[in-house]
């Protein structure tokens, strides 16, 4: 058995592989949308939706999530297979292996829709298929999986989990209880099959109700104790779990949390998503990506799978319109679909993140990230921020455009929200401002101080901001 980097466990991993390279290979071909036109709605808009969510464009955020799991993965082969003696050790040996030191566990977590399963996939088609690597003679060749990705909700107890993991290896769903043996025996599995990592996705469909963070956290610590590196993907909820376990579990399993953000609205890789979703549906969308995309962020703070959302509605809407002949959809068919009562929940959402990123206003603990951000991260969400003032200018010349119908169910749909479900943010925000204090509620038996009248919005202000002038 090779010494060396260059052995066929590590070249798996693509040691010197550049960006470029990397992104080819987590792109699948762009797909192309099948005539609709002839389905009945309920067919059409499903097919719709199904097509649409297959649309990935790898951005950069991508690229450094997966070049952090393959990192994570080199360091796990050269210390446990580039040395002859400790492979053989993980193989053969149960003390050596429960001798092992516990190797890392990673989050990935990012507001909902953001594109983490979509990442998860990614992973997947970098690696490849299985290959294999001749050891020693004692050992014969070997497979090369690479990874185990799973989904939560597929092994929501530690036995599932371990029967799932064993599986995916080629063995039987036979095991019977998490006890030592059974961990044992699929930790010799896991190095002999060449598994370097394990992925367990959608991580907070197993942190419903009460004490549910306890037993998620039971889950990660029974990744660990399978000696390899383990990365758990979920949403912001998740992580809110997390953060209230005790200390020694919250520092082991949110070390280096990797956290995802949705781009601004001149981003590279927002913009070339568009381009992909209208490329990949032919004449249906007539949005311009490179002079709307301020406008579809606005409807959607650049959250995919609310842009996919919108489309599908807006398909919806205008088909019903028109009967089914000539149906376009571009961005003044999506302000319409934006603000109808069918997309109520989604606008809510939308809306209260804006109100968040711009005022820090209070915000619902899944739309808002549990961690402390990096001076990058944290410019992020400034960007997003500037973003969300933006987008103020727009709303009284959406509010013109809209049925007085239509108008009345939007402001009852942004009535306020039960203050028992809200918590504080620790996200990034804008200083209390003069302003701000000044806004405080006047003492009993005080006269109120008369408002100062706002700037009145200029249709030079609208149009620059809409992308349309």
């Amino acid at each position: 058995m090779p010494k060396q980097s260059n052995s066929a466990w590590m070249q798996y991993l693509l040691p010197d592989i550049s960006d470029e390279a990397l992104v080819e290979r987590m792109r699948i071909p762009l797909p192309i949308l099948p005539s609709i036109e002839q389905l009945d709605l309920e067919d059409a808009t499903r097919t719709l939706r199904k097509h649409l969510d297959s649309v990935y464009e790898p951005t950069d955020q991508d690229v450094q999530v997966v070049r952090r799991v393959l990192g994570e993965a080199r360091s796990h082969v050269r210390s446990y297979y580039e040395d002859e003696r400790a492979f053989v050790g993980t193989i053969n040996s149960v003390d050596y292996l429960d001798s092992l030191p516990e190797p890392s566990t990673t989050i990935i977590t990012s507001e909902a829709g953001v594109g983490k399963t979509s990442l998860s996939g990614a992973i997947q088609r970098v690696l490849g298929p299985t290959a294999s690597q001749t050891a020693t003679p004692d050992c014969g060749p070997l497979p090369i999986i690479g990874g185990v990705f799973f989904k939560a909700h597929t092994a929501k107890t530690s036995i599932d989990m371990l029967n799932l993991i064993h599986g995916q290896l080629g063995g039987g769903f036979d095991f019977k209880r998490a006890d030592v043996r059974t961990k044992q025996t699929l930790r010799r599995k896991l190095y002999r099959e060449g598994c370097f990592f394990l992925v367990m996705d959608e991580i907070q469909s197993i942190t419903q109700g009460k004490g549910s963070g306890a037993h998620a956290v039971q889950m990660l610590h029974m990744m660990r104790e399978l000696k390899v590196p383990s990365f758990a993907i979920g949403n912001y909820n998740f992580g809110h779990r997390l953060m209230a376990q005790h200390d020694q579990d919250m520092q082991r399993f949110t070390h280096r949390p990797v956290i995802m953000f949705p781009e601004h609205s001149e981003h590279k890789d927002f913009i070339a998503y568009l381009k992909a979703l209208r490329n990949s549906c032919g004449e249906l969308l007539s949005f311009d990506p490179e002079t709307e995309a301020r406008a579809i962020h606005w409807m959607s703070n650049g959250v995919k799978r609310i842009i996919v959302s919108l489309i599908e509605l807006t398909y919806s809407i205008e088909r019903e319109s028109k009967r089914g002949r000539d149906v376009k959809i571009g961005v003044e068919e999506m302000r319409s679909a934006y603000m109808s009562t069918q997309f109520s929940a989604f606008r809510t959402r939308v809306e209260l993140v804006r109100s968040h990123l711009e005022e820090g206003k209070k915000i619902r603990e899944d739309l808002r990230c549990p961690f402390d951000l990096t001076d990058k991260q944290a410019q992020q969400q400034l960007r997003l921020a500037a973003d969300a003032r933006k987008a103020r200018l727009n709303l009284a010349n959406l509010m013109d455009s809209i049925t007085p119908d239509d108008r009345a169910g939007q402001q009852a749909d942004q009535s306020p929200s039960d203050s028992t479900s809200l918590v504080q943010s620790d996200a990034v925000r804008r200083p209390r401002s003069v302003a701000a204090q000044g806004r405080e509620s006047p003492k009993r038996g005080a006269v109120p101080k008369p408002k100062a009248s706002k700037p009145s919005l200029t249709q030079e202000d609208v149009n620059r901001d809409w992308g349309d002038g």
